[in-house]
């Protein structure tokens, strides 16, 4: 399954974001607003992680309807001939 938009352009933003979602202390006006930037970066890295796991796994799935489609995977579970 070729998912070239996601494999060019929001899979790497989204590894880019949860990779690097380290905020700078020197930026915060006040403690409230440094801890406010922390929870946001943390959200923002966990909401990338989550949408890229979800979209693996289905892509996962895609992959492999596609090959049972084509004949190239064969049902081990199978009952009979």
């Amino acid at each position: 399954m070729s998912l070239p938009g996601w494999e060019l352009v929001m899979k790497p933003h989204l590894e880019e974001k949860f990779n690097n979602s380290w905020v700078n202390p020197i930026e915060a006006e006040d403690k409230e607003d440094l801890i406010y930037k922390y929870i946001v970066a943390w959200a923002y890295a966990k909401a990338g992680k989550d949408i890229l796991a979800f979209m693996e796994e289905h892509k996962r799935a895609a992959d492999h309807l596609e090959k049972k489609e084509r004949g190239e995977e064969s049902n081990n579970f199978k009952i009979g001939g």
